[in-house]
């Protein structure tokens, strides 16, 4: 049987995982991705992205 339940927040999730333990069962547990994830992701995959040939160059970029 599976069992879905979303937006559980951390008691919830720790109690459920007591119930399944006692079962003698599985749980997995997912989180979504944060928003600036999703942002970063698409941004990587549209190539708008920077490129440093080393980290020197990356700071030195960063710090003006």
């Amino acid at each position: 049987m599976t069992l879905i339940i979303k937006n559980a927040n951390a008691d919830l999730t720790k109690a459920i995982k007591g119930i399944a333990k006692i079962a003698n069962a599985k749980v997995h547990t997912q989180k979504d991705p944060s928003d600036k994830l999703k942002k970063a992701i698409k941004q990587f995959q549209e190539g708008d992205v920077d490129k440093y040939k080393d980290f020197d160059t990356l700071k030195s970029e960063l710090m003006s």
